[in-house]
C-alpha cells in the first residue's frame, strides 16, 4: 500500500512539476506591452493637423501619378532610365554637378508634361527604404529605387502616412538654420518641421517600402508647400 501510495504521489509531483515548467516556459516567451507613462497625441481636427493633411494628400496623389506614368508611359520610363545612366554613383551627393542634373530633371518633366513629385513637395529631399530594410537618400537613389519597384511589380500605391512634428524653439540652432534655408516674412518664421514617413504597398512582395521627407510648417499655421 505504501509503495502504490508512493508511486501515486510522485506522479501528482511530476505533473505539476511539469506544469509548473510549461507555465514558465510560456510566461518567459510572451511579450507584453510596456506601459508608456506618458503618451503624445495631436489634438485632433486642428487647423495644423488639417492643413498638413490636405498638402501631404496633394503631395501623394503628385507622386501616386508620377508612379503610374512611370509604369505606362514608356517615354518617361526611358527617359528617367536615360538621366540616370548619367550618374556615376547615386550616393554621391557632393558631385558639383548634381545640383544642375536634378534642375534638369525638373524642367523636363514640366516640359513633357509629366507630374514631379520632387519639387514643391515633402520629397524635395527624399529617403526610400527597400522592403529589404536599405535606406538610400537623394533623389536620384530614390528614383533608381522606384523604377526597380515599378518593373517589378503589378500594382503600386501609396497607403498609410505618418506624420512625426518636430517643434523648433526660436532661439536653437535648428530654427536659425531652417529659416535661413526658407526665408519667411517676419512673423511667418518656420517654427515646427513635419517628418513625413508615406508606405508604399506594391504587389506581389509584402513587406512595405517607405518614403519620406519634411514639410516646414510656418508659424500662420500653413505647411510652406
Amino acid at each position: 500500500m505504501k509503495n502504490k501510495r508512493s508511486i501515486k504521489l510522485w506522479a501528482v509531483v511530476a505533473i505539476v512539476a511539469a506544469f509548473v515548467f510549461v507555465a514558465s516556459t510560456l510566461l518567459i516567451s510572451q511579450s507584453y506591452e510596456k506601459i508608456c507613462p506618458i503618451t503624445f497625441h495631436l489634438y485632433p481636427d486642428t487647423l495644423l493637423e488639417k492643413n498638413y493633411a490636405a498638402s501631404i494628400e496633394k503631395h501623394n496623389a503628385i507622386l501616386s501619378e508620377f508612379l503610374s506614368k512611370l509604369r505606362s508611359d514608356s517615354k518617361l520610363n526611358s527617359s528617367i532610365k536615360e538621366w540616370l545612366g548619367g550618374f556615376s554613383r547615386l550616393d554621391k551627393s557632393d558631385d558639383p554637378g548634381l545640383k544642375k542634373r536634378i534642375n534638369d530633371l525638373h524642367v523636363n518633366l514640366r516640359r513633357d508634361g509629366f507630374a514631379d513629385p520632387f519639387v514643391g513637395t515633402y520629397l524635395e529631399e527624399p529617403k526610400l527604404t527597400t522592403e529589404r530594410g536599405v535606406t538610400v537618400i537623394g533623389i536620384p537613389a530614390v528614383i533608381k529605387e522606384l523604377v526597380r519597384i515599378i518593373s517589378d511589380s503589378t500594382y503600386v500605391a501609396a497607403q498609410s502616412v505618418h506624420v512625426y512634428l518636430q517643434y523648433l524653439p526660436v532661439d536653437s540652432a535648428e530654427f536659425s538654420s531652417i529659416n535661413a534655408k526658407y526665408p519667411q516674412k517676419p512673423g511667418e518664421e518656420l517654427d515646427i518641421v513635419a517628418h513625413i514617413k508615406t508606405v508604399l504597398a506594391y504587389a506581389p512582395k509584402d513587406a512595405p517600402v517607405t518614403i519620406e521627407g519634411t514639410l516646414p510648417h510656418r508659424k500662420v499655421c500653413d505647411p510652406i508647400y
